[in-house]
């Protein structure tokens, strides 16, 4: 009954290894994947979009380096 969140940074080929571990995860655990958003990997993300995940998500997948 979780809900897994994505938080794309992105940065080159980050989503794609991101929403394999979240179809992974969600196949595994039987969470789904009910949110994701984008932001700019330079800025911290948005408070209402954090304020968003606290309340709909249990996970959250973000981050990813060069």
């Amino acid at each position: 009954g979780l809900t897994i969140g994505v938080l794309d940074n992105n940065k080159p080929n980050a989503g794609l290894l991101r929403d394999r571990v979240a179809a992974r995860l969600a196949e595994r655990t039987g969470a789904t994947v009910g949110f994701r958003a984008e932001k700019n990997s330079a800025i911290p993300v948005e408070v209402h979009v954090l304020d968003r995940m606290t309340k709909e998500v249990q996970v959250v997948l973000t981050g990813s380096a060069d």
